[in-house]
């Protein structure tokens, strides 16, 4: 027992001093397991408590009401942006971009943030920002990315956009390249220029190594990414999917305030069969941090299914307390 206990705090003492980063695991306080499938990619919680979210899945065209019950919880079709005014025109002028491949002409919703009746949505691939207004119209932002960064497309369609959050007193629009690189882009929501493109300090868990899952030869690296933000109280806030790790990030500077980790809630949860975090949505309530699994169509792992008792292929929410300063 003693050598145990030396060895605990030996590790403990590596991980704050050494690497020089101390992230709080964050205490989880409920788990809500969907009940029909769906591949949940952003998340919004207005005043009222009422919880609407987006989802990845090729061309859906959905935003749904989550409606818990007990620990499973329901999507709701709210509304559906593709019979909006604009909505077609939207559709016909897919067809004029040639950055991407042909089958990356679509909706692929990867976030979304709300200021007052207007609802903006991220469509990754193509590298858009859309606009829902007072659920009647649907337009494409006019934000110039490409020229205020060049490697916009760069990493392929699946590494496009996949966070956003909102400033909304300040007029200020975040969205968040997820990888190959990484970058957050600040855009002024009167004139929809974009102020800055920068990236944030990585955690000291990115750059890991594993055994090449696909083929068991060689190593792949797990990098930095961002798989959603959220803004409030000043403080832009960061999911970092592949570290496990919220970030609080200073938006005057992009230095990073504080870290949390949710890595052993989610660690045993589902049978990806692959090395990266799967969580995609982040939002927060006073007291709460909402995080929310898209599965990826895989099922949940044998533990969490005697767990919870659930068994089968669905979406997830992790409910965590939410630290005092966080």
């Amino acid at each position: 027992m003693k050598q145990r206990s030396i060895w605990v705090a030996c590790a403990a003492f590596y991980s704050t001093t050494v690497f020089g980063q101390v992230r709080p695991e964050l205490e989880l306080s409920k788990f809500l397991i969907g009940s029909n499938e769906s591949e949940i990619s952003g998340v919004h919680v207005d005043g009222n408590g009422r919880i609407t979210v987006v989802a990845d899945a090729p061309e859906d065209t959905y935003v749904y009401l989550l409606i818990p019950k007990g620990l499973r919880f329901h999507l709701k079709k709210d509304l559906n942006f593709d019979k909006l005014k604009g909505a077609l025109d939207y559709k016909t002028s897919l067809t004029s971009i040639t950055e991407v491949p042909a089958n990356d002409l679509r909706y692929d919703l990867e976030g979304m943030t709300v200021c007052g009746t207007i609802h903006y949505l991220i469509n990754e691939r193509v590298r858009h920002v859309l606009a829902i207004e007072d659920a009647k119209l649907l337009k494409k932002l006019p934000i110039d990315f490409l020229s205020a960064y060049p490697d916009l497309f760069k990493g392929g369609g699946n590494a496009g956009f996949e966070g956003i959050a909102a400033d909304c007193e300040g007029k200020i629009l975040y969205v968040a390249k997820e990888r190959d690189p990484r970058v957050i882009f600040k855009v002024d929501m009167n004139t929809w220029k974009v102020l800055e493109v920068k990236d944030f300090p990585t955690s000291d868990r990115a750059g890991q190594k594993v055994i090449n899952f696909m083929t068991g030869v060689g190593l792949m690296e797990i990098g930095p990414d961002i798989s959603d933000l959220f803004f409030q109280n000043g403080y832009l806030y960061a999911l970092e999917r592949n570290t496990h790790e919220v970030a609080k990030i200073d938006p005057k500077d992009f230095s990073v305030v504080a870290r949390t980790s949710y890595y052993r809630s989610e660690k045993d949860l589902y049978q990806t069969g692959e090395p990266f975090g799967i969580a995609e949505s982040l939002t927060m309530t006073a007291g709460e941090i909402w995080i929310g699994i898209d599965n990826n169509k895989k099922p949940l792992s044998g533990v969490a299914q005697k767990q919870h008792q659930v068994k089968g292929n669905f979406p997830s929410f992790m409910v965590f307390k939410r630290p005092a300063g966080f």
